[in-house]
């Protein structure tokens, strides 16, 4: 199994150990791409604009901003709000 992988910006990963630590250094960025993948997920049949466009983008970080508290069911919580 190949557990290699690289990220947009060019940084590169093999297997979940050196993931993590990249992740550990991006909290920002996966919190982002996380509360997009989220919204996306839930708002299922509707139109939605794809991941990583600036309305998603901007909506995430809008949730994000109003979501004091890093844990999940916090930031599930202000998705579902925003429905």
């Amino acid at each position: 199994m190949d557990a290699s992988g690289a990220f947009v910006d060019g940084t590169s990963s093999n297997g979940v150990v050196e993931l993590r630590q990249v992740l550990l250094q991006r909290p920002d960025t996966f919190r982002t791409t996380i509360t997009e993948k989220l919204l996306a997920y839930s708002s299922a049949g509707s139109v939605v604009p794809s991941i990583g466009t600036p309305e998603t983008l901007i909506r995430a970080r809008q949730i994000l901003r109003s979501t004091p508290q890093s844990r999940w069911s916090a930031l599930i919580a202000a998705i579902v709000q925003t429905q």
